[in-house]
């Protein structure tokens, strides 16, 4: 279920989504090197085969939206790959017992990431995960899992 705060006036073109418990550059979890960028991914979280294939932003919003209910993005990551935008995710089931809620976003400018952070952690969600990668002009784009603990 999606959750009505959706913080619509900061998504002007970027993608904010956020369930209850019902509802890039390469980071570590590949063989390749992140040129530029930063992953909270700690390495062996996740093997590649929990990895989906990389694709576009449109593409994972649609993988996204026909999810099973009770999954979640667990992790979502983006590179720039010869001047195009790719993502790619791990799904899995959402532990209800640990969290209440989450919510996920990718392809987030350094403003949007600030902004989206900031309302995330005050309304209690703790940042999972973060990853960031930049474009051919040096531009960040920023990647991330928020969890809001069970209390």
């Amino acid at each position: 279920m999606k959750i009505g705060w959706m913080i619509a006036g900061l998504l002007a073109g970027t993608l904010m989504v956020s369930c209850t418990k019902n509802g890039g550059g390469a980071g570590p979890a590949t063989n390749e090197v992140m040129s530029s960028g930063y992953s909270s991914l700690k390495d062996g979280e996740f093997s590649d085969s929990d990895f989906s294939p990389w694709m576009s932003k449109a593409d994972q919003q649609v993988v996204y939206d026909g999810r099973a209910d009770g999954t979640y993005f667990a992790y979502v990551e983006g590179r720039n790959n010869g001047g195009f935008h790719q993502y790619r995710h791990v799904l899995k089931k959402f532990d209800a017992s640990a969290n209440k809620e989450w919510g996920v976003f990718w392809g987030l400018t350094t403003e949007e990431f600030y902004q989206i952070d900031l309302k995330m952690q005050k309304r209690g969600f703790t940042r999972a995960y973060l990853q960031v990668f930049e474009d051919a002009t040096g531009k960040s784009y920023h990647q991330g899992v928020w969890l809001l603990p069970a209390k």
